[in-house]
């Protein structure tokens, strides 16, 4: 049997401060009207939600291998497999399963 790791807290605690300020910085752009955004705007917004689904899929895949030694290879599955386990909501996890953020964020 493998061991069960520890969870990195200060690893978790980086990523939560990432995604709190990424949130900030789309809460100032999200002032604007969509069409009143410029396209630096724009590719800023875009920047901005993925490095938060890549700050969350950190924390994820760190809690999946620390807690219940899963390695999935790509974080869609971590979100998938997540959920699966309980501590993330279903809904979420299938919103992954789907690619719609992978489409987003290669489109």
């Amino acid at each position: 049997m493998i061991p069960k790791m520890l969870i990195n807290d200060d690893l978790i605690r980086k990523r939560i401060s990432e995604i709190r300020e990424g949130i900030a910085l789309l809460k100032r752009y999200l002032e604007k009207e969509f069409g009143e955004l410029d396209i630096s705007e724009t590719l800023s917004i875009r920047y901005l939600i993925i490095q938060l689904v890549e700050a969350a899929a950190s924390i994820c895949m760190h809690i999946l291998s620390s807690m219940y030694q899963e390695y999935p290879e790509e974080y869609p599955m971590c979100f998938l497999a997540m959920a699966k386990r309980g501590p993330i909501p279903r809904d979420l996890g299938e919103i992954s399963e789907s690619g719609e953020i992978e489409e987003f964020i290669s489109s």
